[in-house]
């Protein structure tokens, strides 16, 4: 006979409301969490593949430590002197993991379809920065951390990778079995801004 879940193996996310007002009304301050389903290809290699990626991808490669470069709505992230992160629309993630892998045949590389394995969060809002600091120890400030720049490091107890898309926008990219952790605390991090979330990891 199965037996019902624990409540540590709940979802601990939904232990607080989808919406928070901010506690002065002050609706432009509030934190928008939105998760937002995305295409992720892992790619590790040796050798110059920058034409292969601009042809293909849409954009090379990033050359700079933690950068990443934008074509429309793709990206390639710098994780590694030879790793990268590719991330664009869920829907071409499979058919462009097919493309790459066989323009690459002539390379040294590897390719790891994890649109399943990683969730993407979008967060905007004018604190972003105060509320990620809370729990992460990278240097947010916006003089250091531009946009433009990622870089992997912790949310407290969950490993992420940060993108900051603009001054106010960035993007946070968990294991998908962090995601509910990532979520609860994102929430609990924005209380006293207010926060909405308007889309949750199934």
């Amino acid at each position: 006979m199965a037996q019902a879940k624990s409540d540590a193996q709940q979802r601990q996310s939904a232990t607080l409301p989808r919406q928070m007002p901010n506690p002065e009304g002050r609706q432009e301050d509030c934190l928008q969490i939105n998760y937002h389903p995305q295409g992720l290809i892992n790619l590790r290699n040796s050798g110059d593949v920058s034409k292969i990626m601009s042809r293909h991808f849409g954009t090379a490669l990033p050359q700079e430590a933690n950068r990443f470069s934008v074509s429309g709505d793709r990206r390639a992230l710098w994780l590694g002197p030879d790793e990268s992160l590719l991330m664009c629309a869920d829907q071409d993630a499979a058919e462009l993991h097919r493309t790459l892998g066989t323009q690459l045949t002539d390379q040294h590389f590897q390719l790891t379809l994890l649109s399943d394995a990683l969730a993407v969060y979008e967060l905007n809002g004018p604190y972003v920065r105060e509320i990620l600091a809370k729990g992460c120890a990278l240097d947010l400030h916006v003089s250091v951390f531009r946009p433009g720049q990622c870089a992997q490091s912790s949310l407290d107890r969950a490993s992420v990778t940060l993108m900051c898309e603009a001054r106010n926008s960035f993007r946070l990219i968990c294991r998908t079995s962090f995601a509910d952790y990532v979520e609860t605390w994102l929430k609990d991090a924005a209380i006293e801004y207010g926060y909405s979330v308007r889309n949750r990891l199934k």
